[in-house]
């Protein structure tokens, strides 16, 4: 049977690049032993995989990349690994890749799954997008198959001598499908639940960071605001930037216009209960909530620094960060010429678990792994 150690994980398939590796782990399970590399111990994540016959490798993180090289170099040594498949979303992570190419693995695969730094600080973003840039070129060198959500993200990750070569592949980030489809009953319940029955809900998902732009959007709903009564803000997440975010909003006097129900599921009914899904994001790989939205049939508004991909349906806009007033407009627009959400056509295959099965199997499959 086949070797394959898969990464970086740290927790139980949760979100984004993590729910994409334990995807794969799932999956490629069947087929092949699979282990799983991370540099942060989760006792569950390790119990699962130990059930499973597989283990949980953990190594150090990028504070030491000369210890992690080393340590992942051991463990390839050790088990014998046909496979190392890293899923990252910085080019620093390139330790894990000088370990299995000088360990002479077959198969080294690297996977980029964002386009930029996600910091608040402008300088760390600079001084890291300035250490990526000097790693792209060791990616390439140490990887032999290379991967993508989007062309951002390629672009992010891999020289243009890779990106022109044609060598990179994109792998659809997938959602279950069923989760997400407009459902009118769900919708009733949970409006009814947050007590926005007769009001027209503008949602954003996302944790509470830099990335995600919340202080745009509320800045651009504190305007909308003062033009129609009837809408309301409803932002799903948590995170870092919490305690600004809540002062924005008393400070814009918006406290019983904007709802902030936590960490939630959007799976959960809130993509039906949405009217709209605003996404203002300084870059984005390939959002899966964009995914989740339009699986719902509901329109979207993104920033034009996410990639054109994320626009599955004819419901989508892309617009300027640098020109908030066209938000406003959009937005008033879009409530204006509601779409009757059940008539929706979108194609959701490529999206769905089902394909993304269909993915694995082929890169399974390759090389005759």
């Amino acid at each position: 049977m086949k070797k394959i150690l898969v990464g970086m994980i740290s927790s139980v398939g949760a979100y984004g690049l993590d729910n994409y590796v334990f995807s794969f782990w799932k999956y490629a399970s069947n087929y092949a032993q699979v282990d799983c590399l991370g540099s942060r111990y989760n006792r569950d994540l390790e119990q699962t995989l130990h059930s499973k016959g597989c283990a949980f490798q953990v190594v150090s993180g990028l504070r030491n990349p000369i210890k992690q090289y080393l340590q992942v170099k051991e463990l390839i040594r050790k088990n014998h690994y046909d496979m190392v498949y890293l899923n990252t979303s910085t080019a620093m992570s390139v330790p894990v890749l000088m370990a299995a190419h000088d360990c002479g693995v077959e198969r080294v695969l690297v996977h980029s799954h964002s386009a930029g730094f996600d910091a608040a600080s402008s300088w760390k973003r600079k001084l890291m997008t300035t250490l990526h840039r000097l790693c792209k070129g060791l990616v390439c060198r140490c990887a032999n198959e290379y991967l993508t959500c989007s062309d951002k993200a390629a672009e992010w990750m891999y020289t243009q001598k890779v990106n022109d070569s044609g060598k990179v592949k994109r792998i659809q980030n997938a959602v279950d499908v069923s989760k997400f489809r407009f459902d009118p009953e769900r919708r009733t319940a949970l409006r009814e639940q947050l007590q926005v029955q007769d009001k027209f809900v503008i949602g954003m998902v996302g944790n509470m960071s830099y990335v995600k732009n919340h202080h745009y959007i509320i800045d651009v709903f504190s305007r909308v605001a003062k033009m129609d009564t009837d809408s309301i803000l409803v932002i799903l997440g948590d995170g870092v930037l919490r305690g600004a975010i809540e002062q924005q909003i008393r400070d814009c006097g918006l406290r019983d216009r904007v709802i902030l129900p936590g960490q939630v599921r959007a799976s959960d009914g809130y993509m039906s209960a949405f009217d709209l899904l605003v996404m203002p994001s300084y870059f984005e790989g390939m959002p899966i909530v964009s995914v989740e939205a339009q699986c719902a049939g509901l329109p979207c508004i993104f920033s034009d620094r996410i990639t054109s991909e994320a626009g599955i349906t004819k419901q989508c806009s892309f617009l300027s960060i640098e020109q908030p007033e066209l938000w406003v407009k959009e937005i008033l627009e879009k409530k204006k010429n509601q779409v009757d959400r059940e008539e929706v056509e979108v194609d959701l295959y490529p999206f769905s678990v089902e394909a993304q099965n269909e993915t694995f199997r082929s890169l399974l499959q390759e090389k005759e792994m």
